[in-house]
């Protein structure tokens, strides 16, 4: 095999057969090491991951104190409520939309922690598998709010 200059491409020196998840030296592939230089580049992902969870923690935390504030606010208001109810209504489905994609990241820096701890291709098939569902639930919830957004468009152009 060839030796490329791509540096995502497979290198001649690889020596993983990924029919039988076994090293050509015989060791299985799931306890074999993985290189410093991948746990490092990890390692440095695992602090903006944990930053985006957080700040996505506390995005969901305001915004759910101030649905909860104007749920509270239309009980007491002595006109129709019915502004304030759907308004609130927005609010908790933004802190959904939140909280669900900053529980997939806080799962991910999680699993990057514990593969730096562990550094065994194992831990870091499960780093990639929580990246993943993390792309996967921000697409539906992408999906879902575009989808959303062009049917309040159409209602809205069909009320005008």
């Amino acid at each position: 095999m060839a030796i490329s200059n791509n540096p995502y491409g497979i290198h001649s020196e690889s020596h993983w057969d990924p029919k039988t998840r076994i090293d050509l030296d015989g060791r299985s592939a799931s306890d074999s090491r993985v290189p410093d230089s991948i746990m490092h580049l990890l390692e440095q992902t695992r602090g903006w991951v944990l930053f985006f969870s957080l700040l996505g923690f506390l995005l969901t935390a305001l915004f759910a104190f101030v649905s909860a504030f104007m749920i509270f606010g239309g009980f007491l208001s002595t006109t129709s409520g019915t502004g304030f109810f759907f308004s609130s209504a927005a609010y908790v489905l933004a802190a959904i939309v939140f909280a669900i994609p900053s529980h997939f990241l806080w799962q991910l820096s999680y699993w990057i922690e514990r593969a730096s701890l562990q550094p065994t291709w194992r831990e870091l098939e499960e780093v990639v598998r929580a990246q993943r569902l993390f792309w996967q639930v921000s697409g539906i919830l992408a999906a879902f709010l575009i989808a959303l957004i062009l049917c309040l468009a159409a209602c809205a152009a069909f009320v005008l």
